[in-house]
């Protein structure tokens, strides 16, 4: 018996994308739509959106069932497409950490960034800077876990 997985697609609408007519996202509803529309046509569909404080959306997930793979939670992406799955980890949890508990590093520590953890405790989060620039990445989803795959799951579900 075969189970079917996904094998996702992230378009960031703030940086240059080329699945997005390779401008710089200025009207970041338009470009979610031109995005949309595009991908689904080609058979992904919408699995997630990130939207920023103002309410547009900032970071699009699609998935489509890829057959005959045996099953996992996280499935690389093609090579060569410079794409990821999505983190494990989930992002409401590392902003909590990085919030609370941000100049003693456990958020890093939570999302597999050992290293980089305990510079920021030996540097109390770099005097608080650190701290606070892991909290913007955070919330802006475009903090990456060990693996480089991006926080963008805010439940487990």
């Amino acid at each position: 018996m075969t189970t079917e997985n996904y094998e996702y697609k992230i378009i960031n609408l703030n940086r240059r994308n080329k699945e997005v007519n390779g401008f710089w996202t200025l009207r970041l509803t338009n470009r979610a739509t031109e995005a949309t529309e595009k991908l689904t046509k080609d058979g992904w569909e919408l699995a997630n959106t990130t939207h920023n404080f103002a309410g547009y959306p900032v970071v699009l997930t699609f998935r489509r069932k890829r057959a005959g793979v045996a099953d996992s939670v996280d499935l690389p992406a093609p090579a060569g497409t410079g794409v990821s799955a999505p983190s494990p980890k989930l992002r409401l949890v590392a902003l909590l950490l990085c919030f609370f508990l941000g100049v003693l590093g456990v958020h890093r520590f939570y999302i597999g960034k050992v290293g980089t953890g305990i510079l920021m405790l030996l540097t109390l989060g770099g005097l608080g800077i650190w701290v606070l620039i892991d909290l913007i990445l955070i919330a802006a989803g475009t903090l990456t876990d060990k693996q480089g795959r991006a926080l963008v799951r805010w439940t487990a579900s």
